[in-house]
């Protein structure tokens, strides 16, 4: 009786420590000159072209997770989309399609 309570509580503290990890994706495409690595909690997030912009990089991320609200994937693909953006020295992106896709979220920077 007591190896079974210790599976079944190893079986629960798996299946707890899983369903909490959100699972994200992101990538970057370089189309103009790339610059030093910048901070991603500095860039931004534009749903309109600023008044002065260069485009470096298109930067497409996604999460996934079947016990998340829709706010947490979305937090976790905004998130993932300035990793991808900072690393080709971006300090902003211009949001051109956010939603429950099949392939992710996208932007260009």
């Amino acid at each position: 009786m007591n190896a079974f309570v210790k599976i079944v509580a190893a079986v629960l503290v798996a299946t707890t420590g899983l369903s909490g990890c959100t699972l994200t994706r992101g990538s970057h495409l370089v189309i103009g000159s790339t610059r030093a690595p910048t901070n991603p909690a500095d860039v931004r997030i534009y749903t309109e072209l600023p008044v002065k912009y260069e485009k470096i990089a298109m930067v497409s991320a996604d999460s996934r997770n079947d016990f998340a609200s829709q706010q947490n994937l979305s937090d976790h693909a905004i998130e993932r989309l300035k990793k991808e953006a900072a690393k080709v020295g971006a300090n902003g992106i211009l949001l051109n399609g956010f939603g429950n896709y099949q392939v992710g979220s996208h932007g260009v920077v």
